[in-house]
């Protein structure tokens, strides 16, 4: 199986090939950190301060789920949005943990990047875990992990997750889709 350098892109079609890099990521170096980082399902447009998810977003939490439940996740973390838990909630009861909540607003963007990176290196090292976003929040999660700089998230993309191993110094990106 080829191995992946910088940043590796995967479809649905090829998820079992994510969990297969993945799985090769953590027999390499035992050590290694997983960090998937998802940016919420479809909600209701503005002008809702705080919107719930659509059906479609519900069913597209639901593939979130699916896609990841056997991917060794130990901890999910969302924002206080209900885009974000609700997003995160179906793999948190799929791998029977909570979802663990990292507040975030306009004013202390930067400080909730740099307090969600701190805390998943203080207490998740050698593990994996998933981090429900925004749009603007996971490519600077990504930037600030390390990761590849990525493209920015369009406003109507709902679809992709990005797969971070950190092995040391090394931060391998991995960007894949999922659901339809």
């Amino acid at each position: 199986m080829p191995s992946c350098r910088g940043t590796c892109r995967t479809h649905a079609g090829s998820m079992l090939a994510l969990l297969l890099t993945m799985a090769m990521a953590g027999s390499a170096a035992a050590q290694s950190t997983v960090v998937i980082l998802v940016r919420h399902a479809e909600d209701a447009p503005p002008p809702t301060a705080d919107p719930q998810l659509t059906a479609v977003g519900r069913a597209r939490a639901d593939s979130l789920a699916h896609a990841l439940r056997a991917a060794g996740v130990s901890a999910v973390y969302a924002t206080q949005y209900a885009r974000t838990r609700d997003t995160a909630e179906p793999l948190a009861a799929a791998i029977g943990v909570p979802v663990r909540i990292l507040s975030v607003s306009s004013a202390t963007i930067r400080q909730h990047i740099r307090e969600t990176v701190e805390t998943v290196r203080r207490e998740h090292a050698g593990q994996t875990v998933a981090i429900v976003g925004h749009s603007n929040t996971v490519p600077m999660l990504i930037q600030a992990f390390g990761g590849a700089e990525v493209t920015p998230i369009p406003e109507g993309e709902h679809n992709g997750f990005y797969v971070l191993i950190l092995d040391g110094e090394r931060v391998r990106t991995i960007v894949a889709r999922y659901g339809s």
